[in-house]
């Protein structure tokens, strides 16, 4: 009986564990993007007010 009750338990953990770590990696994956979109942004902006400078 207790065997199977940690069995159950281990059990609702590890399908725990895999949905958090499923959630995990998507969040890691949104912040790669958002790191690589917010990069070009960055340079874009920079680009745009070099242009915007030397053109004054």
């Amino acid at each position: 009986m207790k065997r199977e009750n940690m069995y159950r338990d281990w059990k609702g953990i590890s399908y725990r564990n895999v949905f958090y770590a499923k959630l995990n990696n998507l969040f890691r994956v949104c912040k790669c993007i958002e790191r690589k979109t917010g990069y070009k942004w960055m340079l874009i902006t920079q680009n745009l007010v070099k242009n915007g400078l030397s053109s004054n």
